[in-house]
């Protein structure tokens, strides 16, 4: 039986970087935006967003995201609607990778999710892992990586469940507001103290 891993934090908090070093170590990886990217691939998805939002929010058969994320972000009903319809087929998705890894023998499987206090996945793992740091530190994060601005930050900052809820849920805590090396050698007491164990 594989171990498997929930990894969380918040917009600018580094879980893609903690992911890629877990992959280091041999986990495998299943990452929900990835996941969420094949949903909004398939013509049904395409076809409930077209109607929802209009033509301007699919292009060539391709979900703008941008245009997507303007509604969602600044109208909470409208995010519900497009959780109802996204979930339900990643969480199909999540289960074939899952299958997918047990039959391939792998022994740790990360599972990068965003949401996941939020849609109770961490139900689902052995341990839960939270990346957090400080909010002027993820939002300086967020600029620097994809230009975006504090306005937009906060509204999907405010989306998520507040930090001091994921801090109660999750089973390691790893506060990233230092620098790379020292988030790798966090990273790195966690694969020796936490799930190296599982694997003797």
């Amino acid at each position: 039986m594989a171990l498997h891993v929930g990894l969380t934090g918040s917009i600018g908090a580094g879980k893609s970087t903690v992911a890629r070093r877990l992959a280091s170590w041999g986990a495998r990886v299943v990452d929900a935006d990835s996941l969420v990217a094949d949903a909004y691939r398939r013509p049904d998805v395409l076809d409930a967003v077209t109607e929802r939002f209009g033509p301007d929010a699919v292009q060539e058969g391709r979900i703008k995201r941008d245009v997507l994320a303007a509604h969602v972000f600044a109208d909470p009903q409208e995010r519900r609607w497009l959780e109802g319809l996204i979930h339900p087929v990643v969480a199909e998705l999540r289960s074939a990778a899952r299958q997918a890894a047990e039959r391939d023998g792998v022994r740790v499987v990360v599972h990068d999710v965003p949401l996941l206090f939020e849609t109770g996945i961490d139900q689902q793992m052995n341990l839960n892992v939270l990346i957090t740091a400080p909010p002027d530190v993820r939002a300086k994060r967020a600029w620097e990586r994809s230009g975006m601005d504090r306005d937009a930050f906060d509204a999907r900052d405010r989306a998520q469940m507040p930090d001091a809820e994921k801090r109660e849920k999750a089973d390691v805590v790893v506060i990233n507001d230092a620098g790379l090396q020292e988030l790798h050698e966090a990273v790195d007491q966690i694969w020796r103290e936490r799930i190296a164990p599982y694997l003797d």
